[in-house]
C-alpha cells in the first residue's frame, strides 16, 4: 500500500476536508508573511527566502490534500486558465 493510499484510507473524506481547510489557512498565513518579508512597513524576522520556501511548502500541502480528495490537479489547470482570462479582463477594463 502506498503512503498516499494509506493516508486516504486511514483518514477518510471528512477528515481530509478538515485537513484541507487547515492547510488553506496556513497557505494564507504564509502568503501574508511573504508580503511582510518583501517589505510593507511591518517587518518580520523571517527572510524573504524563508517566507518563499514556506509558501511553497504550504502550496504543496494544499495540493496533496486536493489529490487525496480525488481532485485531479491537471484538471484544475483548465479552471486556472479561465480565471486568469477573467482576471486579466478585469484589470484591463
Amino acid at each position: 500500500m502506498t503512503d498516499f493510499d494509506f493516508v486516504k484510507e486511514k483518514l477518510g473524506e471528512k477528515e481530509l476536508l478538515a485537513q484541507l481547510a487547515e492547510e488553506c489557512a496556513e497557505l494564507g498565513k504564509a502568503a501574508l508573511k511573504l508580503r511582510r518579508a518583501i517589505g510593507c512597513g511591518n517587518p518580520t524576522p523571517v527572510t524573504e527566502e524563508q517566507a518563499r520556501e514556506n509558501l511553497a511548502e504550504e502550496m504543496a500541502d494544499v495540493t496533496g490534500c486536493m489529490r487525496l480528495l480525488g481532485i485531479d490537479v491537471a484538471d484544475v489547470g483548465a479552471i486556472i486558465e479561465k480565471k486568469m482570462r477573467r482576471w486579466r479582463a478585469r484589470l484591463e477594463g
